[in-house]
């Protein structure tokens, strides 16, 4: 690991302009530490080549006010287990800011969110050579975790992705409440964006060449706003009932309009 974060009370930590590269996390702070806070990682290069790039793990524990801005992540593809491989993973914390981070590539996905986490944004991501999902949102036992605003982010799947470019997911905790997922660029992912049992905000994002559908609901939840999507042969896609109110815009025929299978 290149910087852990793991003791009480660490605070006005700055880690400015280095290039680490690791088989585990370039940058952790996990449960071993309490009230970690008013951290800021800018301008760093950060590469795992078995674990995540970072990682802000604080289940139990409270870990806030974290900027991660302006860095290069790579999380390599030397690891095999499917609860790592990511370019960012957030379980728990509070008020992290991911903005203008560059992932050249994440074996799995390039940010994951899970746990009782909330005030958290994902913005301005350039992201390349993502294996799974683009940005994934998982609700927490309690049904506590939020969900947060996902805007202006470029994602772009690796070959053979069976992925959603953005996906909050669903299942028995449920989805998290919330979300907002504007203004995005997804491109080459099975599904582009992807909601579950909570009514969620679609609006301006452009899917490009999705295998599945543009836009899926997942867990009955409705889809509010509109899509453009360019080569997808399917428009939209629901598996339990979901609605979607607003509109797909395509400048090509597509094969399926709505798949409910």
């Amino acid at each position: 690991t290149g910087s852990r974060l793991a003791a009480n009370n660490i605070t006005g930590v700055r880690l400015l302009g280095n290039h680490v590269t690791t088989e585990g996390y370039s940058l952790l702070s996990d449960s071993s530490g309490d009230n970690i806070s008013s951290i800021a990682a800018v301008g760093n290069v950060l590469v795992s080549n078995k674990s995540d790039a970072v990682e802000f793990n604080a289940p139990g524990k409270t870990h806030a006010s974290i900027a991660l801005v302006g860095n290069v992540l790579e999380a390599g593809p030397g690891g095999v287990t499917t609860n790592s491989g990511f370019a960012v993973g957030i379980a728990r914390a509070r008020g992290v800011a991911v903005v203008g981070n560059t992932i050249t590539k994440s074996r799995r996905e390039a940010v994951h969110i899970e746990d009782e986490q909330h005030t958290n944004v994902v913005v301005g991501l350039a992201a390349m050579e993502v294996g799974r999902a683009g940005v994934t949102v998982t609700q927490s036992a309690s049904g506590l975790g939020e969900g947060l605003p996902v805007v202006g982010n470029s994602l772009r799947a690796a070959a053979g992705n069976t992925s959603s470019g953005i996906i909050a997911e669903w299942s028995p905790e449920g989805t998290v409440p919330g979300m907002a997922v504007v203004g995005n660029r997804l491109v080459n992912f099975a599904d582009g964006v992807t909601a579950g049992n909570q009514d969620m905000i679609v609006a301006a994002n452009v899917v490009e060449s999705a295998t599945g559908s543009a836009v899926k609901s997942a867990g009955g939840g409705s889809v509010h706003g509109m899509t453009f999507a360019r080569g997808c042969n399917t428009l939209a896609s629901t598996t339990r009932g979901g609605a979607f109110i607003g509109k797909i815009v395509t400048p090509s025929e597509p094969v399926t309009l709505l798949d409910t299978s």
